[in-house]
């Protein structure tokens, strides 16, 4: 790319991740807390385990996003390891995890169009290199 404006996917995906961010930061203070009020069925997660788990990967996605915005290309990479994270986390869910009965449909929709968005958000970025958006050399 030879301007300085920013692809406006680029900025959709900043905005979502950072945004989603500082809202699962909130979310996780109202879980640790005891204040979020939990669906029948589901049960509040317990152990340091989970919470190090979910910040972990909520970070590694505002990190990429910030990347991506800034232009470096790890962010591609990040991407990449996020949605192995995310795959991984989904075939734990559906083998081992408890989805309430009456939510089944509903949460395996909304787990494979996650998936699917964040498999379209990495291939964008691997794609990006081929547009020369990437200003670092070690493409």
């Amino acid at each position: 790319m030879s301007n300085n404006k920013r692809p406006a996917w680029v900025w959709v995906i900043f905005i979502w991740f950072t945004l989603a961010g500082l809202l699962a930061i909130y979310k996780f203070y109202t879980v640790a807390s005891g204040l979020a009020v939990m669906l029948e069925g589901v049960e509040r997660p317990t152990g340091a385990f989970y919470y190090i788990k979910a910040f972990g990967f909520q970070f590694l996605a505002m990190a990429a996003a910030i990347l991506l915005f800034m232009r470096n290309h790890a962010s591609k990479w990040l991407f990449a390891i996020f949605l192995a994270g995310a795959a991984a986390s989904i075939l734990y869910t559906l083998i081992f995890g408890s989805i309430p009965s009456q939510n089944i449909t509903l949460v395996i929709v909304i787990i494979f169009g996650t998936f699917l968005i964040y498999s379209l958000i990495t291939w964008y970025a691997f794609r990006l290199t081929k547009s020369g958006y990437y200003i670092d050399k070690n493409t």
